[in-house]
């Protein structure tokens, strides 16, 4: 992604629409990078994503998408809007050119939550009832303890 003001910055959302003149961009209005870390422009949006992140008109390649690479991701700080900076300002390197490294793109899909929203709820109440169970306890614990060094301890 190009971002006007900050340099290059990364995304996973590929959330990807053609501005009106014609620039992929991402939501926000930032201009997706090629492989060659060049803006892309098509003339309308009748084309196609393959795999290896190429865009076909006709049938004919016309630029491929820039992805890269971090084998750190700890590297990378949070930006608005789900976008992602080096810690230094350099640029990653383009995952094309990392041997062994293998990814796929598919036109029309946007990658989901690996989290399960309704098992995740349930076991955050469960978390929080035996929290409160538990404070109980200690509360009653605590009762005890006060009733024993009040009361019990009293010399008359």
């Amino acid at each position: 992604m190009q971002h006007p003001t900050e340099g290059e910055a990364y995304t996973r959302n590929a959330n990807f629409t053609l501005d009106g003149a014609g620039y992929l961009t991402n939501p926000q209005g930032l201009y997706v990078l090629d492989s060659e870390g060049q803006t892309i422009q098509l003339q309308n949006d009748d084309f196609q994503v393959n795999s290896n992140g190429q865009i076909l008109v006709d049938n004919a390649a016309v630029a491929q998408i820039g992805v890269s690479f971090s084998a750190q991701p700890s590297t990378l700080v949070k930006q608005d809007n789900g976008l992602f900076q080096t810690v230094d300002g350099t640029d990653l390197p383009s995952a094309y050119d990392i041997d062994n490294l293998t990814f796929s793109m598919q036109q029309g899909y946007i990658e989901g939550s690996n989290v399960d929203t309704a098992r995740t709820m349930t076991d955050m109440l469960t978390a929080y009832r035996a929290f409160e169970a538990n404070q109980k306890v200690l509360q009653a614990y605590d009762r005890s303890m006060d009733k024993a060094v009040n009361e019990i301890g009293r010399v008359n």
